[in-house]
């Protein structure tokens, strides 16, 4: 009786030892997607643009970024000057998840040429907010090689 109670809790142990472990959810941060866009982009009566296509880039997180905190011209940029946050590799679809507190940030695509942002709001480079219990959505379209 003794070894069955033995047997039996041991078999337990394993088992609970084998069940999957919950994994943690990402509750705040960016969730992005990066594409190449090159080429001719003008819209003609016989053709349509070259679509654009996801890409693998290293993508960098800065604290809030303006004009005055980088060199270099803009889309590319030669350093940066503001504390990095965080960079994150995409897959080979371009598509990235990074976990970040609550806060402004900047955000740029690592290049040949540079560091890479196109978009402005005011004096804030490629500004992205980060809300609580939420994931910020974004889309980037390197376009320095394309045509409009």
């Amino acid at each position: 009786m003794l070894m069955k109670k033995i047997f039996l809790l041991s078999c337990v142990i394993i088992l609970v030892s084998c069940a999957p472990k919950p994994r943690p959810t990402i509750e705040e941060g960016i969730v992005g997607k990066i594409l190449w866009v090159s080429g001719n982009q003008m819209p003609s009566p016989n053709s349509s643009p070259p679509a654009p296509k996801p890409v693998q880039r290293e993508v960098f997180i800065y604290q809030l970024t303006t004009l005055n905190d980088v060199t270099g011209q803009a889309p590319m940029y030669n350093s940066i000057h503001t504390k990095l946050v965080k960079n994150v590799l995409t897959d080979e679809n371009g598509h990235f998840t990074v976990y970040l507190p609550v806060g402004d940030y900047s955000i740029f695509t690592k290049e040949e040429g540079g560091y890479f942002a196109a978009r402005f709001d005011n004096n804030s480079i490629s500004p992205i907010s980060v809300q609580q219990g939420s994931m910020t959505s974004i889309t980037i379209e390197i376009n320095y090689a394309a045509a409009y």
